[in-house]
């Protein structure tokens, strides 16, 4: 296996896991990505980001954020 190919399955796998992560939080929990952006969670599997109303899914969040910290677990 290249270095190439194992950095991916790497990615993947810290993806997959951020997605999991993602997914186990309850409606209305609000997380905070590793850009700044504040996302919140519909409950229904969409997260919306704080300044616009387009909804993407746990899968393409965690494709896209990176690391997150939880803000708000009501």
């Amino acid at each position: 296996m290249s270095t190439g190919q194992a950095q991916k399955r790497l990615l993947r796998s810290d993806a997959r896991k951020r997605q999991v992560q993602l997914e186990s939080l309850s409606r209305r929990e609000v997380i905070l990505d590793e850009n700044g952006h504040a996302w919140q969670s519909d409950g229904y599997g969409l997260w919306y980001r704080a300044y616009d109303g387009d909804g993407i899914s746990s899968y393409e969040l965690a494709q896209l954020s990176g690391p997150s910290k939880v803000l708000e677990g009501k």
